[in-house]
């Protein structure tokens, strides 16, 4: 079987889909590191819940990100599906239950 069928070539638009996605995932996690720093410093827990909400919520596109980087690096392999089912999906929940807690916080609103 030759290998070389296996590589695929992305058109022009995914990979500046790709390089787009990849530099919305990279300002994410800085703003989320800058939020993050500042509830180390300031020890307040709304701070934490916000870095990891900012973090988190992005997550649906860390798939993309890092199959343009995989691609890019191995000129055209494709990380498995299944990977990048579970890298979109898994940490979503940990974003909104963030921002659950961080808008009932600010909102002094209770549930039950």
């Amino acid at each position: 079987m030759n290998h070389d069928m296996l590589l695929v070539v992305y058109s022009l638009e995914i990979q500046i889909f790709g390089l787009l996605t990849l530099i919305a995932v990279i300002v994410c996690i800085f703003f989320a590191g800058m939020v993050l720093l500042k509830a180390i410093q300031t020890k307040q827990w709304i701070l934490y819940l916000m870095g990891c909400g900012i973090f988190f919520i992005l997550s649906p596109w860390y798939p993309t990100s890092l199959g343009y980087i995989f691609n890019v690096i191995t000129q055209g392999a494709e990380v498995l599906w299944q990977f990048q089912a579970f890298l979109g999906a898994a940490f979503l929940p940990i974003g909104i239950l963030a921002w659950i807690q961080i808008y009932r916080k600010t909102t002094n609103e209770k549930l039950g």
